[in-house]
């Protein structure tokens, strides 16, 4: 089910040099997180770092993680241009396509940079934040976690509650 959402998500992936990117090999079973970002904007240029970092340390302690970039540049080239000089290591949704449109309706924001964050079971939003606002280190997965612990909780909680009112 989560492949079949990310895929819907982000249909065409790009690496920084501009060569396709499998969905299925970049993001499946993985926490994701779509990383909104102006890379002309200072404040976005200076999160890429903390990004990086904070991607690193989690791939460091076994917690399989992604970003996908959603840009807001004028080109394909300036988005290319940027991920290569910005040295980031992830994939980005396709610029100028109606899939990077759609991605961006969906995901109403209030500032960028911003960061939401998928899980890997459903890919369904766990987090969204306007980074600099939040932390960003090894206890923001176990944020994550919790959340999709207590989701899935209150889920099965509703759904013995159905079974019941249906008898």
């Amino acid at each position: 089910m989560a492949l079949e959402r990310l895929q819907s998500l982000f249909p065409e992936l790009v690496a920084a040099d501009g060569s396709p990117v499998s969905v299925e090999e970049a993001l499946n079973g993985k926490w994701v997180g779509i990383f909104f970002c102006a890379t002309w904007s200072k404040p976005c240029r200076d999160f890429v770092e903390t990004l990086i970092t904070f991607r690193q340390a989690l791939l460091e302690a076994g917690k399989p993680f992604e970003v996908v970039l959603v840009g807001y540049e004028r080109t394909p080239a300036d988005l290319l241009r940027a991920m290569q000089e910005q040295q980031m290591p992830w994939p980005a949704l396709a610029p100028n396509t109606p899939h990077e449109a759609a991605i961006k309706r969906q995901f109403p924001l209030d500032g960028v940079p911003a960061l939401a964050v998928l899980d890997p079971e459903r890919a369904e939003v766990l987090h969204r934040d306007v980074c600099g606002s939040g932390r960003f280190d090894l206890a923001m997965c176990e944020v994550w976690e919790k959340a999709l612990r207590d989701k899935r909780l209150a889920e099965a909680k509703e759904a013995k509650r159905s079974r019941r009112r249906a008898r």
